[in-house]
């Protein structure tokens, strides 16, 4: 991402690769102190909003550092966006992934629904760790646009609104 950005310089990736994990720290606290005072929706729906308008401006500064590589505004401003991006994440997100679905499932569902949960985030996690390399190389920075677009689709949404709606079979000893 940074060598889409225009930052070669390894010193400088190190740098900023080194210190954002700490700030995405930060965020989470300041996210799950959040969650009592705010509430979980709206710091989700917040959070996501702002999360795309930094993929939208971070799409817009890359191709901006691509075209022109000595356009060090451009590569500075896409690697703040990188950044951003992680720390609201972190902010918003982190703090409720575990009990995200836990809360929406009946009682009787949440440890297998958490379960479900985390052996699908497995394999999602491995296919874009190993697909964001090979999609950075070829289209670059439309891959953020590929990422935005594939985690909002109605299409998407609509085709897990079933799962809410299956009956939980009790079983008696």
């Amino acid at each position: 991402m940074l060598n889409n950005a225009g930052i070669t310089d390894p010193q400088t990736a190190l740098a900023l690769n080194g210190i954002n994990p700490a700030f995405c720290l930060i965020g989470a606290v300041l996210g799950a102190r959040m969650t009592d005072i705010v509430g979980r929706r709206p710091l989700l729906l917040y959070t996501t909003v702002f999360a795309l308008c930094c993929f939208a401006i971070l799409t817009g500064t890359s191709k901006l550092s691509i075209d022109n590589p000595s356009n060090t505004a451009a590569a500075n401003t896409t690697a703040a966006f990188i950044f951003n991006s992680g720390i609201i994440f972190s902010f918003g997100w982190t703090p409720v992934q575990s009990m995200h679905i836990a809360e929406t499932l009946p009682t009787a569902a949440r440890a297998k629904g958490t379960e479900i949960g985390g052996f699908a985030s497995s394999p999602a996690s491995t296919v874009i760790q190993y697909s964001s390399g090979p999609a950075f190389e070829n289209i670059r920075y439309y891959f953020y646009l590929v990422l935005v677009c594939s985690g909002t689709s109605p299409k998407q949404c609509s085709s897990i609104s079933p799962f809410w709606k299956l009956k939980i079979v009790h079983w008696k000893n």
